[in-house]
């Protein structure tokens, strides 16, 4: 394993399962280099081995909103409206919660909770 400047640049060089491995880091930054030379390894590691890195448990609302944000660029004005709506009538019952733990029964609760409104 390998970290050299080409100009202002570091990259970094390494094997891995007998191919070389050789990419810019595309900073100036050497400790920045070795992070990235770090976790591109572990990446190609979990990858051979069929793993994959887990997904930390994100809460409903923050979810929500940043699906609503990579979304909006595809939708029309009225459908941004409909689905932020329909946000904001979820976001009470399930904005503290996080997406594992929804589960059938907190949504029957909530359906019920809107009939009776």
């Amino acid at each position: 394993m390998a970290i050299f400047k080409r100009g202002k640049t570091y990259w970094y060089e390494f094997e891995f399962l007998g191919q070389r491995v050789r990419e810019s880091s595309h900073s100036r930054n050497k400790e920045v280099c070795e992070r990235l030379m770090r976790d591109r390894r572990r990446s190609l590691e979990l990858g051979i081995g069929g793993l994959s890195e887990v997904a930390k448990p994100k809460l409903f609302a923050p979810a929500a909103h940043a699906y609503l944000l990579e979304r909006e660029p595809h939708w029309e004005p009225k459908t941004r409206l409909v689905h932020a709506n329909s946000l904001a009538h979820l976001e009470p019952h399930f904005g503290k919660l996080m997406l594992t733990e929804i589960t059938a029964a907190h949504i029957s609760k909530y359906q019920r909770a809107r009939l009776k409104q």
